[in-house]
């Protein structure tokens, strides 16, 4: 039996401001083809969890403002930047599929709902910072280590 809204909503145990850190393994980095993106696993190299959302339920995604932020300049601010307008459907759709078709979810998984500000690619060293307006901002360091290119 898929779960039902009350069901997923209810087992949010807690949302964040979070960033996700990509590098593609491909020479071309940001040149080369869609698809071929897609075969390196989107690029995601990592996550970064920032502060606990308190009020995540009365988030409005069409006028809530996110910012990328590299070297302390901003590089893109949207308002209504996410592509679903209602991200708690998109959350109860994605535990129901998961439930349904791969065996559930477990506790305390890191669920991630999608982009407000796109891929930015950037170069390492670099302060990177992500803020949602009135939630949260959090900040983070890319070493030189690895030099390759970046997006956030």
């Amino acid at each position: 039996t898929p779960p039902t809204e009350q069901d997923v909503l209810s087992n949010i145990k807690s949302t964040h401001v979070v960033m996700e850190l990509c590098a593609s393994r491909l020479p071309d980095g940001s040149k080369s083809p869609p698809l071929a993106n897609l075969a390196d696993n989107g690029m995601n190299q990592a996550f970064v969890i920032g502060p606990e959302v308190k009020n995540w339920r009365n988030i409005d995604a069409v006028t809530q403002v996110a910012r990328a932020i590299v070297n302390g300049k901003t590089v893109v601010e949207t308002t209504g930047g996410h592509t679903q307008k209602d991200i708690g459907a998109l959350l109860v759709w994605l535990v129901r599929h998961v439930v349904m078709e791969r065996n559930g979810l477990a506790a305390g998984a890191f669920v991630a709902a999608g982009s407000w500000t796109g891929i930015h690619w950037l170069d390492a060293p670099a302060l990177v910072g992500g803020e949602f307006e009135g939630l949260g901002r959090l900040d983070c360091v890319l070493g030189p280590q690895n030099t390759g290119p970046r997006i956030i």
